[in-house]
């Protein structure tokens, strides 16, 4: 690898420091590469109508952690040898390289080299995110795409179809997949595949809730001021919940009502998943009445409380370097 070095912000890299994007081994679906450009870095768009970043390849969009690599390595080692600049349409909107981008503006950047392209009929920039923004990652630092990326992005694309009227299988899934440059296995992106499927299908007929859509709507529905929900599918779980009830116990003596609501559920399978969160109340009260109930009082009776200890800490896991090395224990 070949660093080329320039003067940050003023000097701009050279065109013929970059590979050269018009003889790209393939050729992209989305889009077709006119040339490499130089352009003014704060003539770029990259924001929404709020100002915000909208790197909508990403899950998680702009790494902060990424961008001070990148930083950090613009200004001590410059531009990679053969590496590829961020990509933009005829019209300086951006769909590939938004850290680098971000990069660029927070060391105040003059110019840079980008590569200009035009999108080919019937496709839109979403499009060209999908494929270019998922799919290109040449850069050095770089941070490789991960599965949630691709299930953002699978999951717009869907979303998009169905409102031009097109419906969308599984095999359709995979052709998208099979379109995007990825290093998963096929067992991998046929997980994602059947995950974001299935969750597209129960948005469609199968009223989603956060937690708190789930208690607010619950406390419209009964009147009441306080109710807890948990889900069967994330971490809004019975298991979480149950902690909240534990606290509300403890203060007061008595525990707010709880609902259940589904995630990612299909329609024809709430009934069983429902089913799965019944069980779950019926055997916490059933070890608490039938099991933890009357150890309690036979051990109260005989005045043996301190040996009834229904869940047992035995302490915690050694972490320390260099300093623990056997279980921890904080309390006497």
């Amino acid at each position: 690898m070949i660093f080329h070095k320039f003067q940050a912000p003023t000097e701009c890299p050279k065109v013929g420091w970059f590979k050269d994007a018009t003889k790209l081994g393939h050729e992209f679906k989305s889009v077709r590469i006119i040339c490499l450009e130089k352009r003014r870095v704060d003539s770029i768009i990259t924001t929404n109508k709020h100002g915000q970043i909208v790197n909508t390849a990403r899950a998680v969009g702009s790494d902060s952690a990424n961008k001070q690599d990148l930083i950090e390595s613009f200004l001590s080692r410059g531009v990679l040898d053969n590496s590829l600049p961020p990509f933009i349409l005829v019209s300086g909107e951006l769909f590939e390289g938004f850290t680098r981008q971000d990069s660029l503006l927070e060391i105040g950047q003059q110019e840079w080299i980008y590569v200009v392209c035009e999108l080919n009929d019937g496709f839109t920039v979403e499009d060209a995110k999908d494929e270019i923004g998922l799919g290109l990652n040449d850069h050095v630092p770089s941070k490789r795409h991960n599965p949630n990326d691709f299930k953002k992005r699978l999951k717009n694309w869907i979303a998009r179809r169905k409102n031009k009227g097109i419906s969308t299988n599984e095999d359709d899934c995979q052709e998208w997949f099979d379109n995007i440059s990825h290093s998963f296995t096929q067992q991998k992106v046929t997980d994602i595949i059947q995950g974001v499927f299935k969750s597209a299908h129960a948005a469609e007929f199968m009223t989603p809730f956060t937690k708190s859509q789930a208690c607010k709507k619950a406390r419209s529905l009964t009147g009441l001021e306080k109710v807890y929900a948990f889900d069967n599918n994330t971490g809004a779980s019975f298991e979480t919940s149950l902690m909240s009830m534990f606290r509300e116990y403890d203060e007061f003596g008595v525990c707010s009502p709880c609902v259940s609501y589904l995630k990612n559920t299909l329609a024809e399978d709430a009934f069983k998943q429902r089913l799965e969160n019944e069980k779950k109340v019926e055997l916490f009260n059933r070890v608490l009445l039938e099991r933890l109930l009357p150890q309690y009082n036979f051990h109260k009776k005989n005045g043996t409380l301190d040996q009834f200890k229904p869940i047992r800490l035995i302490g915690h896991l050694p972490q320390m370097i260099d300093v623990e090395n056997e279980i921890v224990k904080c309390s006497k």
